[in-house]
């Protein structure tokens, strides 16, 4: 009878990525799950975030949120919403339940095609996330109207939060994480959170950050607990409310 070693088990992960989907709307997505994302780990730091984006086609008669949410009213098919995913679907749903407008949203399954039908004027609005509608915009082929950070971002810059245009405290972000498995000693976590902060704040991290669409993050696992329990808050309410189920 042989003898496993050491060698052929193998070793736990010191950090693991883990994102939005993972950490706060799959709690609400799957009606069960083979892990406990408020028990199963130990929140090191926030890598990075970036925001989705609310645009038009350059004919849609309007600049701002404000605007939106009276097209809405006034001439309803003239704001429908492009969805091409959850994320999209989330910010379109908090928008509609704050603005008390009656948005109609149209689920695409994936950016290509709702962009393409978005500035050819099949749909004239879209929520899609910042690296996808950023060369567009540039292009003057969609044209902003908000962000959905609860600040500015240089991704986009110019462009103002829904928070900002007449809804307090709206946001809806992406973010990207580490995680260590849970029991990790304290001693690591902060050795880990000191380190990699040290990395996110080096210009050429920034930068590439930045190029690949992120607002860098950092910051305190004690600030990332906070943020992942305010993240499950807010996404399994509307993800409930909404009836939204994974795919």
């Amino acid at each position: 009878m042989s003898t496993a070693t050491s060698a052929s088990i193998p070793a736990r992960p010191l950090a693991e990525a883990a994102n939005i989907g993972t950490q706060a709307a799959s709690v609400g997505l799957y009606p069960k799950l083979q892990y406990d994302p408020r028990k199963d780990f130990e929140p090191i730091i926030l890598i990075g975030s970036f925001p989705m984006v609310i645009a038009a086609n350059p004919s849609f008669p309007g600049n701002s949120v404000a605007d939106v949410i009276a097209t809405a009213k006034s001439t309803p098919k003239s704001a429908d919403i492009a969805m091409p995913s959850t994320t999209a679907r989330i910010v379109f749903e908090l928008l509609k339940a704050q603005s008390q407008a009656p948005l109609f949203g149209i689920p695409y399954k994936g950016s290509a095609t709702a962009i393409s039908e978005t500035m050819g004027g099949q749909v004239p609005l879209i929520v899609d996330t910042v690296t996808a509608v950023r060369p567009h915009v540039a292009a003057g082929k969609l044209k902003a109207i908000a962000v959905t950070s609860l600040k500015s971002t240089e991704l986009l810059p110019g462009v103002k939060p829904v928070a900002e245009q007449g809804l307090p405290g709206f946001q809806v972000i992406a973010w990207n994480a580490l995680y260590a498995p849970k029991g990790t000693p304290k001693e690591t976590i902060q050795i880990l959170n000191a380190e990699i902060n040290k990395i996110l704040a080096q210009p050429e991290s920034r930068q590439k950050l930045k190029d690949l669409g992120y607002d860098v993050g950092g910051g305190t696992p004690e600030q990332l607990a906070e943020f992942g329990r305010s993240e499950r808050r807010k996404w399994g309410p509307l993800i409930a409310a909404a009836g939204i189920k994974a795919e």
